[in-house]
Protein backbone atom coordinates (compact mmCIF):
# COMPACT_ATOMS: atom_id res chain seq x y z
CA UNK A 1 0.00 0.00 0.00
CA UNK A 2 1.40 3.38 -0.95
CA UNK A 3 1.40 6.39 1.34
CA UNK A 4 -1.63 8.62 0.96
CA UNK A 5 -1.44 12.40 1.21
CA UNK A 6 -4.50 14.43 2.21
CA UNK A 7 -5.35 18.02 1.39
CA UNK A 8 -8.30 19.78 2.97
CA UNK A 9 -9.91 22.85 1.46
CA UNK A 10 -12.70 25.31 2.23
CA UNK A 11 -14.16 27.05 -0.82
CA UNK A 12 -11.17 25.77 -2.88
CA UNK A 13 -8.56 27.28 -0.50
CA UNK A 14 -6.21 24.94 1.39
CA UNK A 15 -6.83 24.71 5.13
CA UNK A 16 -3.75 24.96 7.30
CA UNK A 17 -3.82 23.29 10.68
CA UNK A 18 -4.04 25.72 13.62
CA UNK A 19 -5.59 25.85 17.09
CA UNK A 20 -9.15 25.73 15.64
CA UNK A 21 -8.56 23.46 12.63
CA UNK A 22 -7.17 20.02 13.45
CA UNK A 23 -6.58 17.39 10.78
CA UNK A 24 -6.29 13.66 11.35
CA UNK A 25 -5.61 10.64 9.14
CA UNK A 26 -4.70 7.03 9.84
CA UNK A 27 -3.00 4.09 8.18
CA UNK A 28 -6.38 2.77 6.95
CA UNK A 29 -7.02 5.77 4.72
CA UNK A 30 -9.50 7.49 7.05
CA UNK A 31 -9.27 11.26 7.31
CA UNK A 32 -11.13 13.97 9.22
CA UNK A 33 -11.09 17.68 9.85
CA UNK A 34 -12.19 18.95 13.27
CA UNK A 35 -13.16 22.63 13.63
CA UNK A 36 -13.54 23.65 17.25
CA UNK A 37 -15.12 25.92 18.14
CA UNK A 38 -17.00 26.35 14.87
CA UNK A 39 -18.55 29.71 14.03
CA UNK A 40 -20.67 31.17 11.23
CA UNK A 41 -17.55 32.14 9.24
CA UNK A 42 -16.79 28.40 8.91
CA UNK A 43 -19.91 27.94 6.74
CA UNK A 44 -18.88 26.83 3.26
CA UNK A 45 -18.02 24.01 0.88
CA UNK A 46 -15.28 21.71 2.19
CA UNK A 47 -13.17 19.24 0.24
CA UNK A 48 -10.92 16.37 1.23
CA UNK A 49 -8.47 15.35 -1.48
CA UNK A 50 -6.61 12.05 -1.13
CA UNK A 51 -3.67 11.34 -3.41
CA UNK A 52 -1.16 8.50 -3.81
CA UNK A 53 0.71 6.69 -6.56
CA UNK A 54 -2.55 5.08 -7.77
CA UNK A 55 -4.30 8.40 -8.33
CA UNK A 56 -6.42 11.09 -6.72
CA UNK A 57 -9.88 11.20 -5.17
CA UNK A 58 -11.90 14.20 -3.97
CA UNK A 59 -15.03 14.36 -1.84
CA UNK A 60 -17.09 17.37 -0.81
CA UNK A 61 -19.33 18.37 2.08
CA UNK A 62 -21.28 21.52 2.81
CA UNK A 63 -21.08 22.91 6.34
CA UNK A 64 -23.62 25.39 7.65
CA UNK A 65 -23.00 26.90 11.08
CA UNK A 66 -25.98 28.68 12.65
CA UNK A 67 -25.45 31.18 15.45
CA UNK A 68 -27.14 30.85 18.81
Amino acid sequence: MSICFFTRQKDNVNIEEDERHRVFSDEHGNAKLVIQPANEADTGLYFCIAENAAGKSKCAATLRVVGK
